[in-house]
C-alpha cells in the first residue's frame, strides 16, 4: 500500500468518526399556550373570557376583532369590555392578553432549533382597552406545553395586570410577571440529554428581556418568548462504527511495518 493512499484513508477514517462523533445541532419543537381560569383573582368585578383553542383548526369560537391575529386558533384571556367599540363593532371588545405558540396552529411549522442558540417560543400580545367592568389588580397563570422532539414539558407564569381608572391623570395600565424566571429543565429526547433555560419576554427580538409592560388605552405591544437549548451528552457511536475505525488503524500498521522489512 503506498503512503499517500494510507494516509488518504486513516484520515477518512477520522473524519467519518469525527462525523459521527459531533453532537446533533438541531431539534423539532412546538409550543401550545394556554390560559387557566381557576387560577384567575382579582379586586374588583371584572368581566372576562378563555379561548384555550392554541391547537385547533378551525377554531371553535370566533374571536373578537381588536386581536389582530393571523388565526382565531390562539389562547386568548380577556377582561372588561370597552363600551363604544363593542356597541360600533357589535361584539365585545376587551383588554385582552394572546399567544400563539412557535409550531402550533397559526404559528407555522415546528421549529428546527439549533443547540445553544436562542429561539422564540411564541408570540404574547398585550391590548390595552378603555374598559369598564374591570378595575385594581388581576392576577391569572399563562401555562406553556412544550414539545421537543416528542417529549413534553410544561412552564408556568404567573401575569399581573394592574387596571388603572381611565380617567385618571395616568390611565395606563401596567402587566407584570409576578413569577421568578422559570428553572432551567432537563429532558431526554432519544437518550440524549438536553437542557433548557428560559430566557424571557422580549420585544427587541432577544437582545433584552423584561418583566412589565405599561400601555397606554387603545394600545397594543407584542414580545416574543424566548428559551436556549443545549445538548449535555453526545451522540452516542455504534460500537460497529469503532470496531471499523480500530480495524483499518490496524490494517494501516500492518502496512507499514511491511514496508519496513
Amino acid at each position: 500500500m503506498k503512503m499517500k493512499s494510507r494516509v488518504g484513508l486513516l484520515a477518512g477514517t477520522y473524519l467519518i468518526l469525527a462525523g459521527i462523533m459531533q453532537p446533533a445541532s438541531a431539534v423539532s419543537i412546538d409550543v401550545t399556550g394556554s390560559f387557566d381560569p381557576g387560577s384567575l383573582t382579582h379586586t374588583k368585578f371584572i368581566f372576562d373570557r378563555f379561548y384555550n383553542q392554541d391547537d385547533l383548526m378551525p377554531a371553535p369560537v370566533e374571536l373578537p376583532g381588536n386581536l389582530e391575529a393571523a388565526t382565531d386558533s390562539v389562547a386568548y384571556f380577556g377582561w372588561g369590555i370597552d363600551a363604544k367599540e363593542s356597541f360600533l363593532e357589535l361584539e365585545t371588545i376587551q383588554s385582552h392578553f394572546w399567544f400563539n405558540g412557535t409550531g402550533s396552529v397559526g404559528g407555522g411549522n415546528a421549529a428546527d432549533v439549533t443547540s445553544d442558540e436562542a429561539f422564540s417560543l411564541g408570540m404574547f400580545t398585550y391590548t390595552n382597552e378603555q374598559t369598564l367592568l374591570s378595575g385594581g389588580l388581576v392576577e391569572i397563570d399563562f401555562s406553556m406545553d412544550i414539545n421537543i422532539g416528542g417529549t413534553l414539558l410544561n412552564t408556568i407564569y404567573r401575569i399581573e395586570i394592574d387596571n388603572t381608572v381611565n380617567s385618571s391623570p395616568s390611565p395606563e395600565d401596567t402587566a407584570r410577571l409576578l413569577s421568578p424566571t422559570p428553572a432551567p429543565q432537563v429532558i431526554d429526547v432519544g437518550g440524549i440529554d438536553y437542557q433548557i433555560l428560559f430566557n424571557g419576554f422580549s420585544r427587541d427580538g432577544g437582545l433584552t428581556f423584561e418583566t412589565e409592560a405599561t400601555l397606554a388605552e387603545g394600545h397594543q405591544t407584542s414580545a416574543e418568548i424566548y428559551a436556549t437549548i443545549s445538548q449535555l451528552t453526545p451522540v452516542p457511536v455504534p460500537a460497529a462504527i469503532w470496531l471499523f475505525g480500530s480495524g483499518l488503524l490496524v490494517l494501516f500498521g500492518l502496512s507499514k511495518r511491511k514496508i519496513r522489512v
